[in-house]
């Protein structure tokens, strides 16, 4: 995958300030080619200046920033590795730390109160079938992880 740390500089807030974000996007692309599309319609749609401030390639499966745009004469920068973690939470996590934490959200969701017409529901012991089909799904996943950890 290859990434753009984009520069944006908003001038409606007072004081002005800049904030970076990452793009990541297809080897297939060149950096110029999308840093030009990037740089056009926020210029165009925000009114603000838009520059590209690093350039290179991630690693999907540890994160990791590297090497530099030919193209658009940019490299990766130290901190674009920690930038691109905190806004795409997914890259550089393994298949099975996903699933493990998709396992744990599904555990522990709160019951969802659905009431029989006996006056039980979820929260006294009774479970509807959108929480059993949840813990199901949990189980389903822990024992697929279980067998390709």
């Amino acid at each position: 995958m290859k990434y753009v740390i984009l520069k944006i500089d908003v001038r409606s807030t007072l004081p002005p300030t800049a904030r970076e974000y990452p793009v990541i996007f297809p080897d297939d692309l060149t950096h110029r080619f999308v840093a030009r599309g990037l740089i056009r319609a926020l210029e165009s749609e925000f009114h603000s200046e838009v520059e590209i401030v690093a350039a290179g390639f991630v690693n999907h499966h540890d994160g990791v920033a590297w090497g530099n745009s030919e193209s658009l004469h940019l490299g990766s920068r130290p901190q674009d590795t920690d930038m691109i973690k905190r806004f795409f939470p997914g890259v550089g996590r393994t298949d099975s730390a996903i699933r493990r934490q998709v396992i744990t959200d599904l555990r522990k969701g709160t019951p969802c109160h659905r009431t029989t017409g006996h006056g039980d529901s979820c929260t006294s012991g009774w479970e509807c079938d959108a929480c059993k089909v949840r813990i199901a799904a949990a189980d389903a996943l822990e024992a697929e992880l279980g067998c390709i950890s």
